[in-house]
């Protein structure tokens, strides 16, 4: 399990994606993101361009990730 409370603002969306494993497509569409725009972005830069609160993308952030993990479970350790 991933402490998503980690997320930081200078983070990027790719940084973002490998670090919980959760495809950058998937935070692009559910923030309905032009795809390939943000990637080069930190989260506080797409806030800024966006006019919304740090806080609240990386909250939006979080519930992707909380969402994504709890439906795809990764499979078992051997």
């Amino acid at each position: 399990e991933t402490n998503v409370n980690l997320i930081q603002d200078w983070m990027t969306l790719p940084y973002i994606s490998r670090t919980y494993g959760v495809p950058v497509e998937v935070f692009s569409t559910e923030l309905n993101l032009e795809e390939g725009l943000y990637r080069k972005m930190s989260i506080e830069d797409i806030a800024k361009k966006r006019n919304v609160a740090t806080t609240q993308l990386i909250e939006q952030l979080q519930q992707i990730i909380v969402n994504f993990q709890s439906e795809h479970p990764h499979p078992p350790s051997p």
